[in-house]
Parts: C-alpha cells; sequence; structure tokens
C-alpha cells in the first residue's frame, strides 16, 4: 500500500520528536543491517501517548526489532538481543529475523519486512520504522497509517479478531488509551 503523504509526515515528525524513540532507532542502526526495523508497540504508543496528549509514556512490555537477513539464526537474534541490551539495559529486546518468523508460522518467506508486517495482528501495530542511510526516520506501513492516527484499533484480518480480542484484554488498551476506537 502506498502511504499517503500527509500521514507519513505527521507520523515521522512525532517520531522525530521523541527523543527516546530516536535513540532507540539510533542504537538499532548502529547494528548495521539495512534491513532492520523497530516495529509494534514502540511505534504504536508514541503515536498513542502524543495524540492522547501524555507527557509520560506508557511503559512497553519490550522493543521489537524486525530483520530480514539470509542465513540468520536464532542464536544471531540473541547475539543482536544482547549487544542491544549492552547499550540500553533499560529495556527489554527482542529481535527476530522474518524468514525465522514465516518458517515458524509456515508462511511462504516475507519478501520484506512489510509483508511480514502485514501478518501481524492490528493494523495500528503493523507499522515499523528505521533510519535509512541518512540517519532520517523512514518508515512502512502495509495498512497504512490511518487507522493509527486515527486511534482505530482493527485486526489485519478476521482470523485476527479473537488475537486482538485477548490482547486488548491483556493489554489494557482501553483504559490506558480512552480515545480508542475498536472497529472490528
Amino acid at each position: 500500500m502506498q502511504l499517503k503523504k500527509d500521514e507519513a509526515t505527521v507520523v515521522l515528525s512525532v517520531i522525530a520528536a521523541d527523543e527516546w524513540v530516536m535513540d532507540k532507532l539510533r542504537v538499532v542502526h548502529s547494528l548495521g543491517y539495512k534491513n532492520c526495523w523497530l516495529g509494534a508497540g514502540i511505534i504504536r504508543n508514541s503515536l498513542w501517548d502524543h495524540l492522547h496528549g501524555y507527557e509520560q509514556k506508557n511503559p512497553l512490555n519490550d522493543i521489537d526489532v524486525i530483520l530480514i537477513e539470509d542465513g540468520f539464526t536464532e542464536e544471531k537474534e540473541k547475539a543482536c538481543e544482547k549487544v542491544l541490551t549492552i547499550k540500553r539495559p533499560e529495556v527489554k529486546w527482542s529481535v527476530k529475523d522474518q524468514l525465522l518468523m514465516a518458517k515458524r508460522f509456515q508462511h511462504k518467506p516475507y519478501k520484506d519486512c512489510s509483508e511480514a508486517l502485514s501478518h501481524w495482528v492490528e493494523t495500528a501495530t503493523a507499522v515499523a520504522v528505521r533510519l535509512n542511510r541518512h540517519e532520517k526516520p523512514e518508515i512502512i506501513a502495509p495498512y497504512g497509517l490511518s487507522d493509527l492516527l486515527g486511534l482505530i484499533l482493527r485486526p489485519t484480518s478476521a482470523a485476527m479478531r479473537p488475537v486482538m480480542e485477548k490482547r486488548l484484554v491483556e493489554k489494557g488498551w482501553i483504559k490506558q488509551y480512552p480515545k480508542l476506537k475498536v472497529v472490528f
């Protein structure tokens, strides 16, 4: 899906102004993988916190780092997590090679991280950001950014509805973010 330029500009400006997120992007960028992104909660919550006018961030369980690298192994994922933890021990890192994830879920190999994101649970979560070679943030979002910016929580498919319903309860999103609109 082609991202709407005005929506991408808004999201990227919020991310660029969020020094905490930018710091994590710089740390991930320092790993040196060109197809390596921060996704899920760190991006979603940064936007939701901003759109709710929160000055203090809602806590994250972990920071999701996704990448696609030929020949990557679970051992390499753990090694990356270790490097990231040394650099920023205050957060829990979760590094997942999306080719390994495709295999785990018995999907055909994803052609890129955007395709991998299309298999995530919610449209507002299926968003990732990285620093490009000029160290400027860029974004991928296979379902666009309208739901994220509109505070709409919607499953990416009918099959994901029960998973999203469970996550809604477990994560307490409605209590944390009362402006959210849940759409099935």
